[in-house]
């Protein structure tokens, strides 16, 4: 593959935690708001509750800047985790909007503040495609190896999801991620039917946090046997079919690396105009954003096809 001709013109747009630039995060608002703009594809974050139900958040513990009590308050103080509270309980919290003054707030000027938005399951999710036959779930199991529990949380949680899947018969309008690649090698001996994309972020000396690196415990029980050079080959040798990369750390010779394997590559989370047109310029195969207007109008001004 050498040039524009000879790549798929097909750009999955795809919707971080719904619009998450505009609306609340991980809302039915914001999913919703994605479909009706003809974005086919959304991203959404699972973690289980205390009571086993695979729910549609991001934080392991509640961030009290996202969430209002059902009296209007913000959470404040030591905010409880997700796996601490029930369906019921998680139900009657409010994320409709963020704390004004916060650092959330400052992150997302233009995102709209909802009066009322409840955190979803993950079944309520997969309903929308009864109204929008055309979606697409691409579903991040929230896990850390160094995190006993939470790794534990995601195990079982996948089960769960993978139940609920099924009984929306969804298996093939889903793409199941995480960081936590034990949890992918779990899915792919369970769900071999249901697609997996391979979350990374590169070892760098200005981040705190990164995945991939030599010995990394994100890349689960092979982990010795991951050239963190070669993070397409890895994926490729465990029958994924997904590689999504911090577009940071993404290069043309990687890119086309992974596609001659025979993977997509997903470049997350990518916001700016430039960087939008920077992942356009390398050819990735799917752009996950938190304004997914912005990718739309770049792919249209390329001629290119969003789906």
């Amino acid at each position: 593959m050498n040039g524009p001709s000879a790549i798929e013109p097909l750009v999955r747009i795809i919707g971080h935690r719904g619009a998450r630039g505009l609306l609340p995060e991980n809302t039915l608002s914001g999913f919703r708001f994605c479909l009706e703009t003809g974005v086919r594809w959304l991203e959404l974050d699972i973690l289980g509750s205390a009571d086993g139900v695979p729910m549609v958040a991001h934080d392991p513990q509640i961030i009290g800047a996202k969430t209002r009590r059902a009296d209007g308050q913000w959470l404040g103080g030591d905010t409880p985790r997700v796996a601490d509270l029930t369906q019921a309980e998680l139900r009657g919290l409010n994320i409709g909007a963020l704390c004004p003054n916060s650092p959330e707030a400052a992150e997302f000027p233009d995102q709209a503040s909802l009066s009322q938005a409840a955190i979803p399951t993950l079944e309520e999710v997969l309903a929308l495609a009864q109204s929008h036959p055309g979606a697409r779930f691409l579903i991040e199991f929230k896990s850390d190896p160094r995190d006993t529990a939470l790794a534990a949380s995601a195990h079982s949680t996948l089960e769960a999801s993978i139940a609920t899947i099924r009984a929306q018969g969804l298996a093939g309008e889903v793409c199941l991620q995480s960081f936590d690649w034990a949890i992918l090698d779990a899915a792919d001996q369970i769900a071999p039917d249901m697609a997996r994309a391979y979350l990374s972020l590169s070892e760098h000396p200005d981040r705190r946090m990164f995945t991939a690196y030599a010995g990394s415990p994100w890349f689960g029980a092979a982990r010795d046997d991951v050239d963190p050079t070669d993070l397409p080959g890895a994926i490729h040798a465990r029958g994924g079919e997904v590689w999504s990369a911090y577009h940071q750390d993404l290069t043309r010779d990687q890119v086309r690396r992974a596609q001659d394997l025979g993977l997509l590559v997903y470049a997350w989370t990518v916001n700016t105009p430039g960087a939008i047109e920077a992942m356009l310029d390398l050819w990735v195969d799917g752009i996950i954003t938190d304004y997914p207007g912005r990718a739309q109008r770049a792919v249209l001004n390329r001629g290119r096809i969003a789906c």
